[in-house]
């Protein structure tokens, strides 16, 4: 092999991993959100030493990508069921929450490397949800036509 050929394999072989590291930047590219929710969570006021009664699941959403996007709702679903979870892969039950509790009001803009929270009062019917399906929270974003979801476990005390 000359030397010519080593510097065109070499070119080849440079060429091919810089078009790799593109395509790996491009799909990784755009807004990422990472989502959690905790469930049983409570108040506590500075005027009152005990936390009050009501209970909440309290949703952060961090925007890990390199492009902002809108928050347009805070959503639910729940499948009542593994087997319609596996199996149908529609919810049984999907729902919306006009004004979630303690965030900023959407829509929002997340910018890149910025954190949303909010809160949904957990009720008994959610409680339920929790305990006998799977059900999540999540985000409804300009940059996804769906959903992005986080199940919520419940904890039993």
């Amino acid at each position: 092999m000359s030397s010519t050929d080593a510097a065109a394999w070499w070119g080849a072989i440079v060429a091919s991993l810089i078009l790799i590291w593109d395509v790996y930047k491009w799909i990784k590219s755009g807004t990422a959100l990472r989502l959690n929710a905790v469930p049983d969570m409570q108040l506590l006021y500075d005027e009152i030493p005990k936390p009050t009664d009501t209970k909440y699941i309290h949703i952060d959403v961090s925007n890990t990508g390199d492009k902002k996007t809108t928050l347009t709702h805070l959503v639910g679903v729940c499948h009542t069921s593994l087997w319609r979870w596996l199996f149908r892969r529609k919810p049984d039950i999907n729902f919306f929450v006009p004004t979630p509790g303690f965030a900023k009001p959407l829509p929002y803009v997340l910018q890149p490397g910025e954190k949303w929270s909010g809160t949904i009062e957990q009720t008994k019917q959610l409680e339920d949800w929790m305990k006998t399906g799977r059900f999540y929270c999540g985000v409804n974003h300009s940059n996804k036509s769906k959903a992005q979801l986080v199940r919520v476990k419940y904890k039993s005390t």
